[in-house]
């Protein structure tokens, strides 16, 4: 099932709970303490212009660290972790598939 959240400090809110308020990702930055300070979007918004359901998709975040989150941006995903990001991906094309809109291809297997 996939649960939409009503706005930005909700959809942050359910991203940390889902991860138990501690960072996530897959490859931690050198500085990073392992708090949730961000909640990031695997699936970045630029993707999913003109859907605003698809913006507050829990299943798409996941809870960083500041500089996790940094470092998700700089790598296109690959320090949160393959199978996490396509998570976001699944539950994205979910419903963009329910609007006729393309789907987002999913990442791929890079090194850091």
């Amino acid at each position: 099932m996939i649960r939409i959240a009503e706005d930005g400090s909700e959809w942050k809110m359910l991203v940390g709970e889902e991860d138990g308020f501690l960072c996530a990702s897959e490859t931690h930055a050198p500085d990073c303490d392992r708090s949730f300070a961000e909640a990031h979007h695997m699936v970045f918004l630029s993707q999913i212009t003109g859907e605003p359901n698809a913006r507050w998709i829990v299943e798409n975040g996941i809870a960083l660290s500041e500089p996790c989150h940094k470092l998700a941006h700089a790598t296109h995903n690959v320090s949160v972790g393959l199978d996490r990001a396509n998570r976001g991906v699944a539950a994205v094309n979910l419903i963009l598939a329910g609007r006729g809109r393309t789907k987002i291809p999913p990442f791929r297997k890079k090194t850091l």
